[in-house]
């Protein structure tokens, strides 16, 4: 799976879908029917404006986000026929977690409100989420193990530091322009020779200026701008100001280590839990993959 779940706040506003009526009601704009619910293409075009894969063409984005789709909703089947349920309490927490991403209730709610979402349907999102967790926790996650004597490959890392100015979603553009103004002093500083962690304590705004911007040793996440862009870069060498949803960076790649093969019980917590998640992945896709062997799914092209 691409997108694993919990949704962040943004990607929840933006790109969740409501409960689905019955069939009958359905638009004719159907993209596959999975179990008998249909999973339209206005629900593909959001999961593609979503996944942020540039790397794939149009076409291969659209089969990407449709088969992303198809995955979840067998999840979410599979979840219920199991008799998983989930707590109100933390429905009502996940729900508080997520606006409180944002720079008050008032901006949470108006976003809310743009992409036409009431709060039932932003509960019963998140419900849905909430069980997939439960059934990945079940089904796949409690039955993983490493034996630490085993090989594994040990990605190659980046020693990152970065400058960071806040920006809050739903802040005002001239807010975000004036850290981008800072920020483009900050950069022109070090390239006019400035130390690093100089230009770090006069203008991050990180927990971690007070340490030269230093994040230690990172190894690569696809699914990260921050990271495509840290990758990108050779060693000794500095970004320039990428622009997220949450802020404004400046990224250096201090030292660049290289893949290599290691037992996995010789590996830090960190590393541990990257070839955890990467593990992880591959269940997951193999469980999706026996869900789809069993399940009646039928692609519209």
């Amino acid at each position: 799976m691409t997108r694993l779940i919990i949704l962040t706040a943004a990607a929840l506003l933006l790109f969740s879908c409501a409960p689905k009526p019955p069939l009958e009601e359905l638009p004719s704009d159907v993209a596959a029917m999975v179990g008998g619910t249909a999973i339209t293409r206005a629900e593909v075009d959001r999961m593609m404006e979503a996944m942020d894969r540039p790397e794939l063409t149009q076409e291969e984005l659209q089969v990407e986000a449709r088969e992303e789709l198809i995955a979840q909703e067998l999840l979410y089947q599979e979840a219920r026929r199991r008799g998983l349920t989930v707590p109100e309490g933390e429905i009502t927490a996940q729900h508080h977690r997520l606006r409180d991403e944002f720079l008050s209730r008032a901006v949470f709610q108006e976003t809310r409100e743009d992409h036409g979402l009431d709060d039932e349907t932003l509960r019963a999102q998140i419900e849905r989420d909430l069980l997939v967790v439960r059934l990945l926790d079940e089904a796949v996650y409690a039955r993983l193990t490493m034996d630490p004597q085993e090989l594994v490959t040990r990605p190659r890392e980046i020693h990152e530091f970065y400058i960071y100015r806040r920006v809050y979603p739903g802040a005002p553009e001239e807010k975000r322009q004036e850290a981008m103004e800072k920020m483009r002093q900050a950069r022109e500083k070090i390239l006019a020779g400035a130390d690093f962690s100089e230009v770090v304590e006069e203008y991050s705004q990180s927990g971690l200026a007070k340490y030269g911007g230093d994040a230690g040793f990172v190894a690569y996440n696809p699914r990260s701008e921050l990271s495509r862009a840290l990758f990108d870069l050779e060693e000794g060498h500095i970004s320039d100001i990428v622009e997220t949803k949450w802020g404004l960076f400046i990224l250096k790649a201090a030292e660049i280590r290289p893949e290599r093969q290691q037992a996995f019980g010789e590996l830090g917590p960190k590393l541990q839990r990257i070839v955890l998640q990467r593990r992880m992945r591959e269940q997951i896709d193999r469980f999706v993959k026996q869900l789809k062997e069993e399940a009646q799914i039928e692609p519209v092209s």
